[in-house]
Formats: structure tokens, sequence, C-alpha cells
């Protein structure tokens, strides 16, 4: 019999897609793989080029096969050797990335955009020819180091963002990130903002960690459930250490389903919290 009571439950059509942020190694080798990523329940990847010489082969794209890419952040320009090379292997990458992991994002840094550089062109070219979206890199740790107030500045990414038609992907993955206003930074950056990178907030063992990065994590992930942000959030893993180990071993990813938990959470109690309201609310 068909109970006539009404349910509180609900599914939240506001919640993010999240990702899992990979770095890639100097020959453009992703660091994380399709069966770590899927075994740890995370489907989607974020993917950092900005410090490989090269972008990913057939080979390294073979490693992601059972995930999708749903970003790319390119580097602001090639320099050195085979630059024509590197070119068309980035390009190739975009065009496999798009047509086969799904890839829907590329970001780009304003510093490629002022010098009119050819990776520029080419973000231009692929984004046109797949449907794919460009947004603009607000890297908080470079914000940070620059003199001034930060939120100056955060402003004008977004009137720049505005005047080029882009959307924004505000990485807040690296760095010291004490001093960072996180709400005040967010509200500015709405409404492009369409990507966040934060780094983790947990320790190995599900724990919260007391440093300024996490702080500013845990505060953001508040901060975008509370405005209804369903965007993309991606989430970093606890990176090998020293850094240059990340080409012959594989990130733990475990502090990123810690985070893609508290993610998760936090949209949950926003969610709950509407729903209690509006049944608060007398009727007329």
């Amino acid at each position: 019999m068909a109970s006539n009571s009404t349910s509180t439950h609900r599914p939240s059509f506001r919640r993010p897609t999240i990702l899992v942020g990979s770095e890639a190694t100097l020959l453009g080798r992703p660091t994380i793989d399709a069966e770590d990523a899927a075994g740890a329940g995370l489907f989607g990847v974020d993917l950092d080029l900005r410090r490989a010489w090269r972008a990913p082969g057939e080979t390294d794209l073979e490693r992601l096969d059972g995930v999708r890419i749903h970003s790319a952040w390119l580097p602001t320009r090639y320099g050195g050797l085979a630059i024509d090379a590197r070119t068309d292997r980035l390009q190739a990458f975009l065009g496999e990335a798009a047509t086969r992991n799904g890839l829907r994002t590329i970001v780009i840094s304003q510093r490629a955009i002022a010098g009119n550089v050819p990776l520029i062109a080419l973000a231009h070219e692929q984004a046109k020819a797949y449907g794919l979206r460009l947004a603009l890199e607000v890297r908080a740790e470079t914000l940070l180091d620059e003199r001034g107030p930060h939120l100056a500045r955060v402003a004008n990414f977004r009137r720049f963002a505005e005047e080029w038609d882009l959307e924004i992907a505000l990485d807040l993955g690296s760095g010291d990130l004490a001093g960072w206003e996180t709400e005040a930074a967010l509200m500015r950056l709405f409404p492009r903002l369409a990507l966040v990178r934060i780094g983790p907030m947990h320790g190995s063992g599900g724990q919260h960690v007391v440093t300024p990065g996490a702080s500013v994590s845990l505060r953001t992930v508040k901060m975008l459930a509370d405005q209804a942000f369903g965007g993309m959030i991606s989430v970093m893993p606890t990176m090998p250490q020293p850094a240059w180990w990340a080409w012959a071993t594989h990130p733990s990813l475990a502090t990123a389903v810690s985070a893609r938990e508290e993610i998760l959470a936090a949209y949950d109690r926003i969610d709950q919290y509407d729903i209690t309201a509006h049944r608060s609310r007398p009727r007329w």
C-alpha cells in the first residue's frame, strides 16, 4: 500500500562534478591511471600539463581509458627543442582527449593570451573544432606572491574573463595559501567560475590536517556548497615525496576520496537545510 507521507529525501540537483587532479611527468605521462582512479570511485580526471615538456601520447592516453579527462591545463608556451613537434603532439592529444576521453575544458593562462603565444591559437582552434570550453587560469599562490591586495587582482581576472568570454579555473592546489581570503575571492569570481582545484584536506587516515592550504580547501568547499556551485571541483591526491619520484610511483588517492566525501557531505547539508527551511515557511 502506497504511503501518503511526504519523504524528506530528494536528490540534489546542485552537486558538482568531482574530479581527481593528476599531474603529468616531464614526458607527459599522467601520474594517475584509470585502474587506480576507478577503483577509488573517481571517474573523472583534471589533468595538469603545465610542467610537462610534452603532451601525453597514445600510450599515455591508454592509462586513462575508462575514465574521463574533463579538463586539461596547458602550459603558457613551449620553448627549447622540438617546438613544432611538441605543438603537434599537443594538438593530437587534445583531439584524442575530446573524442575519446570526454575532454570538456581547456585551461589557459592570462600571460599566454597577453603574449598571443602559438598555444593560444591552438587552444581556440581545438575548442572550436570539438565544442570545448576555454577557461582562464587563476592561481592563488601566484596572486599571493605578488605585491598589493590579491582581491583586486582576482576581480581583474574576472573582468578579463568577461571581456574574452572565458570561464575561470581557480587553482588552490599548491603553495602557501596563508592570507588567501577564500569567501571574498570566490564571490569575485562568480558566475564565471567553472573549475576549482583544491589541495588535500585530510591525512591518510581521513582526519583533517591543520595547514593553511587545508583550511582554504575546507572553507572553499563550504562556500561552493552554500552558493550551489554546479561546476567542477578537482581534488588533489597526496603526491609522492620528493616530487620527482612521481615518474616511478602512484599518488595515494586516499586523501582524494576523503575530499570527495567531504564535498558531498557539505552539499547534502545545504540541500537538507533548504528542504527544512522550505517546509517551515508558512503557507497562505
